[in-house]
């Protein structure tokens, strides 16, 4: 067994003799610093821009949106009916203060 090892062992090594030093086409890094240099530089706004234009971030903001619409339009209704209560209240309140009424139940709408 240990000359088995011992050829395949020398088998691998044999197939690095042929290796040679890679070498780069000539005028390689100007041509990378070239196409570097012609890279276009984004704006603030562009970089935004393509940012917000996502799916998923066009989709959430939407959603935002209309979620605080939707609680704005609640609230006022709820402040509406809120006022609506307080006005009969004080109507309740100033009859029974001056007795314009004796029966309170029929103020009722």
């Amino acid at each position: 067994m240990n000359k088995q090892m011992q050829d395949w062992i020398n088998e691998t090594m044999s197939g690095l003799d042929g290796a040679q030093r890679a070498s780069a086409p000539p005028f390689l890094m100007t041509r990378i610093r070239a196409g570097l240099a012609k890279a276009p530089v984004k704006s603030a706004w562009e970089s935004l821009y393509a940012f917000v234009s996502r799916p998923t971030i066009a989709l959430a903001g939407i959603l935002l949106v209309v979620t605080v619409n939707f609680l704005i339009i609640l609230q006022k209704q709820n402040r509406q009916q809120q006022d609506v209560v307080n006005t009969q209240t004080e109507q309740v309140d100033v009859a029974t203060q001056y007795n314009l009424i004796n029966d309170i139940e029929y103020l009722a709408p």
